[in-house]
């Protein structure tokens, strides 16, 4: 598999700024990530999947999926009753439980869908996990399935638009993204892929024969590649345009996770398909660009050398990074020394890069109207300030107002280990999002700061 030269450093500091800008306690170097590589596609019919290569930032061989787990009788899912809470049980003895963002489970009272990243610890005992339904209507057993607990899947979130609805926590979302999804199923099979006992089931929609012999043609043509050593992420392109990206903290995690991965890509691949011949692949640089930009590559028009601006956000967060230290260096922060940081986050939001006509970006009018911090803790030797809530902009989405800006800066050591502070059957990772207007950024770490997973969803 022919890979790109093109060192991704650039990856290491978006991801760095990241993982800064919403609260983590020092930016993964770039070090490892200029290892980083983008291979070139693999391709068939309308999907195209690259291939990322890099170094394992950590040890999971005592790491199992929800799904192996499920199958090898390592753990259950019980049924609480509730539509958006179930509760899972690792059992065993010697090995963390993964449980990935929108893995799908079967059975109970209700098919779900995982709605965010779990790590739990060995012999964990009940945690409960959020989740969303992934069918209407049915509150019963099925058939001859538990209503108690619930079975394995091999399948997983289908569609950035039921992706983005899972993140978001919009239950009627999900059912409508669910519904839209069995539609155009069933148009491109030619037959209704509603399953009789129980129509609105996402899951059994998946199981449908005829959406299985489509999947079939795209898993033949690609499944091998997932099994080259050293890839720990693939990004997924469907006619022509980047979807959505995958990448695990080692080689050993990605490899488990690939069957999933290329079968709700082949299924969206199906749901999008359309009657002309399939588009032509974007360029390794493109791809690239979508990792290190979050979301801003498109198309094979568009790259790094045609008119895309990197996104000024991640350099912002380091000049306010730099700005900051120097006012708390000696001192906590404090109401005496507030309005000083109030004046550095407004002047770095003046020198942030505007748009032509000399109107600021988006994400600059945000910081602007948002330049207010405040502490959240200090002693001694340590300081953490946070960024109050961002004030709406005029020409500024109200949802990236939002959730964009979760800017904090966080100097010395971490204020106590925050995961050492949870009980021992809680998430082990924290789970930290970023919203541009194009893309949606997810990342996973575990307590010692080293990635597990990250999603990077088109919108």
């Amino acid at each position: 598999m022919k890979s790109s030269h093109i060192a991704l450093g650039v990856i290491g500091l978006a991801l760095g700024a990241l993982w800064y800008s919403t609260g983590g306690n020092h930016p993964p170097t770039a070090k490892a990530a200029d290892q980083l590589q983008v291979s070139e596609p693999i391709a068939h019919d309308n999907l195209a999947v690259f291939f990322v290569r890099g170094p394992d930032e950590v040890d999971t061989t005592r790491v199992v999926t929800l799904q192996e787990a499920l199958e090898r009788n390592l753990a259950v899912v019980h049924e609480t009753g509730q539509v958006n809470t179930l509760v899972v049980e690792n059992l065993s003895p010697d090995c963390d439980l993964f449980v990935q963002s929108g893995d799908i489970i079967k059975g109970g009272r209700q098919d779900r869908m995982i709605a965010s990243d779990f790590l739990l610890s060995p012999s964990s005992g009940r945690v409960p996990v959020p989740v969303h339904c992934v069918e209407h209507n049915r509150w019963v057993g099925r058939g001859t399935e538990a209503a108690t607990h619930f079975a394995v899947s091999n399948s997983c979130v289908v569609g950035n638009s039921l992706k983005l609805a899972n993140v978001s926590g919009d239950q009627s979302a999900v059912w409508a993204n669910v519904k839209d999804n069995q539609d155009k199923l069933s148009r491109q099979v030619g037959c209704p892929v509603n399953a009789a006992a129980s129509p609105s089931s996402l899951q059994l929609a998946l199981e449908n024969p005829a959406v299985q012999a489509k999947v079939e043609e795209y898993r033949q043509a690609l499944r091998s590649a997932g099994g080259a050593q050293r890839v720990v992420g693939a990004v997924f392109v469907v006619n022509g345009k980047v979807t959505s990206a995958e990448v695990y903290g080692s080689n050993l995690l990605f490899r488990k996770a690939w069957p999933k991965l290329l079968k709700s890509a082949a299924i969206e691949a199906l749901v999008e398909k359309g009657a002309g011949p399939a588009p032509a692949a974007l360029a390794v640089r493109d791809v690239e660009a979508f990792l290190a930009m979050g979301g801003t590559a498109g198309s094979s028009q568009t790259g790094p050398h045609s008119g895309i601006e990197p996104d000024p956000f991640p350099a912002m967060v380091r000049e306010l990074e730099r700005r900051m230290e120097a006012i708390v260096e000696d001192e906590p922060v404090s109401p005496a020394n507030l309005g000083e940081v109030d004046n550095v986050t407004a002047t770095a939001a003046r020198e942030a890069v505007n748009t032509p006509g000399g109107q600021p970006s988006g994400q600059t009018a945000i910081v602007r109207g948002a330049a207010r911090y405040v502490p959240q803790s200090s002693d001694a030797g340590r300081s953490r300030v946070r960024l109050a809530s961002p004030q709406p902009q005029p020409g500024v989405s109200p949802d990236v107002t939002q959730n964009l800006m979760r800017l904090s800066f966080n100097r010395g050591e971490h204020d106590n280990n925050q995961a050492a502070q949870q009980p021992d059957n809680a998430n082990r990772i924290n789970t930290n999002q970023v919203q541009t207007e194009s893309a949606l950024l997810l990342e996973s770490r575990d307590a010692g700061q080293k990635v597990i997973h990250r999603s990077y969803i088109k919108k």
